[in-house]
């Protein structure tokens, strides 16, 4: 969770400055309005793409060098790695990416505006497999009633996970939806040969030889959530 700061003064351009010590691609939520106003985070408009459990930030730092054009935003609900992410960015020299610490369902509802995100990425996230912690899986579907309030029309939606049983219960949300178009699903069969090329978890499953399985979606423009 967010937890609260000193406010934070601002750059000429109005994107906040981090806490003292703290990497610049760090987006300390407590000062910001909410929603957030993505132009003021960035520094420039631009279309931005959400990816939610962004762990120690292998995705972003990746993805955010290779599209210059559009924004990128990690939320991870732990702080250590949330500053790892944005450590990582630093290094690599993303300013087009920031990392926060938040938790996914508070932060949609509460941090992004209504249809203001151009693409939302989610990888390997925990399956919690007892039954007596289904409620704590991120996929539900209220989760997909707040990636459809964020999403803009024809927003993507990318998921990664190496759990069967669980991805059959993540595109069954998605065929159900009224809100999205199930658009490609399956396992992946090609893997990229540098290990970081690939996210913590899906290089540990295509190591030891697990299976790992994709989704994309997209925000239908006429639907109602």
């Amino acid at each position: 969770m967010t937890r609260r700061g000193p406010r934070s003064s601002s750059t000429p351009g109005g994107a906040p400055l981090p806490e003292a010590g703290l990497p610049t691609t760090w987006l300390d939520l407590a000062p910001q309005p909410a929603p957030l106003v993505w132009r003021e985070v960035f520094g420039r408009a631009a279309p931005v793409e959400l990816e939610i459990g962004c762990g120690n930030g292998r995705f972003l730092a990746r993805e955010a060098p290779r599209r210059p054009e559009a924004c990128f935003l990690g939320i991870e609900q732990s702080r250590k790695y949330s500053l790892m992410a944005a450590r990582r960015l630093e290094k690599q020299g993303a300013a087009n990416a920031r990392a926060a610490c938040a938790v996914a369902e508070e932060f949609l509802a509460e941090r992004v505006a209504r249809g203001s995100l151009a693409a939302v990425h989610i990888y390997f996230s925990d399956p919690w497999p007892k039954r007596r912690h289904a409620r704590r899986r991120l996929f539900q579907w209220t989760l997909l009633n707040l990636l459809a309030d964020a999403a803009g029309p024809g927003a993507a939606l990318h998921v990664k996970t190496d759990v069967d049983w669980y991805f059959e219960l993540i595109m069954s949300l998605f065929i159900e939806h009224p809100a999205f178009e199930l658009l490609s699903f399956g396992e992946q069969l090609e893997f990229p040969e540098e290990d970081l090329e690939m996210t913590g978890f899906e290089s540990k499953a295509h190591r030891l030889g697990g299976r790992v399985f994709f989704l994309e979606a997209r925000r239908l423009r006429d639907a109602r959530a």
